[in-house]
């Protein structure tokens, strides 16, 4: 298993972007939670195998209609408590 950061910038204000997020952590089977700062800025941190973050990665680079991700970035986490479940903070 492994805990990854996926940090997203670009117009992410819509509300359909936590409700995305989590169905599609949901259909990956990944856990972990999405922290939005703004409406530019939002930070996910999921856990799981390793195939499954990048699938996420790849989603969340396409994001819903309603939003443009500009920008991707990703990186390893060190966690001591892997969550359970996918939440929206």
């Amino acid at each position: 298993m492994e805990v990854r950061e996926i940090r997203l910038e670009g117009r992410l204000g819509s509300d359909s972007l936590p409700v995305w997020v989590r169905h599609r952590a949901g259909l990956l089977n990944l856990s972990g939670w999405l922290d939005r700062a703004d409406a530019e800025h939002a930070r996910i941190v999921v856990a799981g195998p390793g195939p499954m973050i990048e699938a996420m990665e790849v989603s969340c680079s396409l994001g819903p209609a309603d939003v443009m991700v500009e920008q991707i970035s990703s990186s390893p986490l060190w966690l001591d408590d892997i969550p359970q479940g996918f939440s929206i903070r």
